[in-house]
């Protein structure tokens, strides 16, 4: 089992999923007691269901973790330490998942090569 730290409103969300719940809790680690003999085919299974009903046809439960991941580098944080976050064992692994560029991104670089060009002097083609 693996343990993560959780945003201030993940935790708020869990705690009211926790104090809302039917199905009896057995164990307080277990986030959906009533899935624990299913396994993560039935979770993924279920996540598309309500994907495909958001309109998310696409979006499978993994693409979470690749979001996450992304996000984590897109914010600075080391590759080390998405890493440990993600539970990689491997750089090649995260680095997979973090060295995606954003949609957006590639116009925006191009849009600041272009603003650079047009501050600096000319240098190409012109003498002097």
């Amino acid at each position: 089992p693996r343990s993560v730290d959780l945003t201030p409103e993940a935790l708020e969300a869990l705690q009211r999923l926790y104090t809302e719940r039917t199905v009896p809790m057995s164990g307080p680690d277990l986030v959906w007691p009533e899935w624990r003999d299913k396994g993560p085919q039935a979770i993924s299974a279920r996540f598309k269901t309500v994907a495909r009903r958001a309109g998310l046809e696409s979006l499978r439960f993994h693409d979470l973790r690749h979001a996450f991941c992304s996000r984590l580098a897109q914010a600075g944080v080391p590759l080390a330490t998405i890493a440990v976050l993600a539970g990689h064992r491997s750089l090649q692994t995260t680095q997979r998942y973090a060295c995606h560029v954003p949609g957006g991104a590639t116009k925006a670089a191009v849009a600041a090569m272009v603003q650079n060009e047009k501050a600096s002097p000319k240098k190409h083609g012109a003498a002097g």
